[in-house]
C-alpha cells in the first residue's frame, strides 16, 4: 500500500478515477448515450418573484462507454414575457442583454435543438425509450436525459411552454435526476453541483451559472458515476400512468399523489402535449369518465371539491407556478372519503 500511495505521488501511477475510466462504463449499463441539458433562465433578486424564461439553451451527448462528450448543442433564447435582463441575472448567469436580443425565441430554439437530435441519431444511431419497438436493430444505442434536479425539464421548460403554447418533444418527458442518483448511491446529501464535485474530487470546469459549462460538468459527474459502478436509470416521467391508490381515481384523472419537482404533492398529471388532464362535470357525459350518475350527496360533495380545486389550481399555475393548497385538499378528503 506504501509504495502504490508513493509512487501516485510521485505521478508514477494513474489515480483510480482514471483507471475506472479506461475501462468502459459499468456492466450492465442501460443507457449507451445520456444528454446532458442545463437551462439558464431570467431571474431577479429576492424582492421580486416573477416566471422564469429560457435564456441559454445547452445540451451535451456522453458516451457512458467511454466519457467522452462527443457533440453538443448550444444557443441563447430571447425571453418574450420579460424581455430586459436584471442586474442579478446578467451578473448571475453571465449572459448579457446584448446576446438574448440577437437570439432567437422559445419556439425556434425547440426546432433547432430537434435537428440537433435527429442528426445525432443519424450519426450515432441513437434512440430513445419511445421507439425501442419500432427500432430493433442491435447496433442502436438507447439514449435519455440527464438533469442536475427535476427543476430543468419538470418546471422550467414544461411550464413555459404552457404558457407560450409551444409544442416541446415528447422525448423530453422522462429524464434522470442526477442529484437524486448522486444522493442515493453515495449515501449524502451533495451541496450544489460545485460541491458534489469536490466531494469526489474533481474540481468544477468553467464559470458556475453558465449553461452549457454546468451541462459539461453535470457530464462529468455522471461519467464518475458510471465509473463508480453506479447504474442511472429514468428518476421521473411526465408520462407515469395514474397510481391504483389515488383518491379521486373514480372521479376524475388527476394524480394529486405524484409530487412536483417543487417538493408538493400536488402537481397534476400532464399529457404529451403539456395540457393539464382533467374531466369537468360539464365532460361527463362526453367522456364517461365517472361511469354512474351522481346518486348521493357524497358524490356530489366530492364532484364540488374537484371543479373548485381544479379551478383554483390552474389559476395558480397560469400565474406563478403555485399549486393548490394541498393541505385544504385533504383535510376535505378525509371528511367526505369513500
Amino acid at each position: 500500500m506504501a509504495t502504490k500511495r508513493l509512487a501516485r505521488e510521485l505521478g508514477l501511477a494513474r489515480s483510480s478515477t482514471r483507471a475506472r475510466s479506461s475501462a468502459g462504463a459499468a456492466p450492465g449499463q442501460r443507457f449507451g448515450y445520456l444528454i446532458v441539458l442545463d437551462f439558464e433562465a431570467t431571474c431577479w433578486g429576492r424582492a421580486e418573484r416573477r416566471v422564469p424564461e429560457i435564456i441559454e439553451f445547452p445540451a451535451v451527448l456522453l458516451n457512458t462507454a467511454t466519457g467522452e462528450i462527443e457533440s453538443e448543442f448550444h444557443t441563447y433564447v430571447q425571453p418574450q414575457e420579460h424581455p430586459v435582463l436584471s442586474d442579478f441575472c446578467k451578473e448571475l448567469t453571465g449572459i448579457t442583454q446584448n446576446q438574448v436580443d440577437e437570439a432567437v425565441p422559445l419556439n425556434i430554439c425547440l426546432s433547432q435543438f430537434w435537428k440537433w437530435i435527429q442528426k445525432i441519431q443519424r450519426e450515432k444511431k441513437i434512440i430513445f425509450s419511445s421507439d425501442v419497438p419500432s427500432h430493433s436493430n442491435s447496433e442502436a444505442k438507447l439514449c435519455t436525459f440527464v438533469t442536475w434536479t427535476d427543476w430543468d425539464l419538470g418546471v422550467c421548460l414544461q411550464y413555459e411552454c404552457k404558457r407560450k403554447q409551444l409544442r416541446k418533444p415528447d422525448i423530453l418527458n422522462s429524464w434522470i435526476d442526477l442529484k437524486a442518483t448522486y444522493r442515493t448511491f453515495y449515501n449524502r446529501k451533495p451541496k450544489g453541483l460545485s460541491g458534489a464535485l469536490q466531494d469526489l474530487g474533481i474540481a468544477f470546469a468553467g464559470r458556475e451559472h453558465s449553461g452549457l459549462d454546468d451541462s459539461r460538468n453535470t457530464a462529468r459527474l455522471a461519467w464518475r458515476l458510471i465509473c463508480d459502478g453506479c447504474v442511472l436509470k429514468v428518476t421521473k416521467s411526465l408520462d407515469k400512468a395514474h397510481p391504483k391508490n389515488n383518491l379521486f381515481s373514480r372521479t376524475l384523472t388527476i394524480n394529486f399523489a405524484d409530487k412536483t419537482p417543487l417538493g408538493s404533492n400536488s402537481r397534476p398529471e400532464t399529457s404529451r402535449d403539456g395540457a393539464c388532464e382533467t374531466n369537468s362535470l360539464a365532460e361527463k357525459n362526453n367522456n364517461g369518465i365517472a361511469g354512474t350518475e351522481l346518486n348521493n350527496n357524497k358524490d356530489k360533495m366530492l364532484v364540488t371539491l374537484h371543479r373548485i380545486l381544479y379551478l383554483t389550481h390552474i389559476s395558480y399555475c397560469t400565474l406563478d407556478y403555485m399549486s393548490f393548497p394541498f393541505h385544504f385538499y385533504q383535510s376535505a378528503c378525509t371528511t367526505i372519503s369513500y
